[in-house]
């Protein structure tokens, strides 16, 4: 049978670790509002956010290349969004 010092010692490590789990998550989770608050919902941060982001030229081509590759192409190869506009002009 375990002596009562063993088991207090036991329960002891155990609820440390529960804790330092705990304080971790709630330390996530916390971070994770802030940002959430300050960032996504708050529109002028968003704006200023993205308008760094789109100032880049690098980031300006990729999202250029991802969007092209996302239209529908026609029989010849070429995105049929753009070829509809051009011929209904």
């Amino acid at each position: 049978m375990e002596s009562t010092t063993a088991r207090h010692s036991r329960t002891r490590k155990i609820l440390v670790w529960v804790l330092v789990v705990l304080s971790t998550l709630i330390t996530f989770g916390s971070a994770a509002e802030v940002w959430v608050k300050h960032q996504l919902l708050d529109t002028p941060a968003w704006v200023r956010a993205s308008d760094k982001l789109l100032a880049t030229p690098e980031v300006r081509s990729a999202l250029a290349a991802y969007i092209v590759s996302q239209q529908p192409l026609d029989d010849h190869g070429r995105a049929s969004i753009v070829n509809h506009k051009l011929c209904n002009h």
